[in-house]
């Protein structure tokens, strides 16, 4: 008989921690927000679910509020909603699904930074938020203007971000992943 291994927690850092994952009902952000629950984080997306338009400031702010009334505070952020690529070249580029795009993947994000960042702030600094690019934020993919531009965009916003809250103890990253699997249940 092989020896037993035991289980090595996951990400110990997470335990107790107060977490808001946007997106958090499918794809990264759902497999985001269950690896904060299976490491004893306390996530929204499961714990509390919030539906937000993150372009809309009011429904950010409430959000958050929501969170910190539920939680009494907020240590983490995932800023992962976003809408999916365009699909049409540059030249012949939708716009209303351009503004669409950059309403959610770029203003959304900011308006997620700006309240997450003042509930730190009043809670006496130190957090961490991670914003979710994407490897176009790089390289650019063929047929997706917007959604390259947004994530470029992102790449500043993050930088900005960071910038503002070093003083305050809070972190703020991008990731910048490229194409996921995404198991579809049958």
């Amino acid at each position: 008989m092989p020896p037993t291994v035991p289980e090595v927690e996951i990400f110990p850092v997470l335990k107790g921690k107060v977490a808001i994952i946007t997106g958090a009902a499918q794809g990264m952000g759902k497999a985001t927000t269950e690896v904060f629950l299976k490491a004893g984080a306390k996530v929204f997306g499961d714990v509390l679910f919030v539906k937000a338009d993150i372009s809309k400031s009011e429904e950010v702010r409430s959000l958050v509020e929501k969170t910190v009334a539920k939680f009494g505070r907020l240590d983490a952020a995932i800023n992962n909603a976003a809408l999916t690529p365009d699909t049409t070249p540059l030249i012949d580029f939708d716009e209303d699904y351009w503004s669409k795009l950059t309403d959610i993947n770029l203003k959304g994000t900011a308006l997620c930074c700006k309240w997450e960042m003042q509930q730190m702030i009043r809670q006496g600094g130190k957090g961490t938020i991670v914003n979710i690019a994407s490897i176009n934020a790089f390289k650019p993919q063929p047929t997706m203007p917007a959604y390259t531009a947004a994530k470029h965009a992102l790449i500043g916003l993050t930088k900005h971000a960071a910038m503002e809250g070093g003083p305050h103890n809070i972190r703020v990253n991008a990731i910048a992943p490229g194409a996921i699997y995404v198991r579809v249940p049958v």
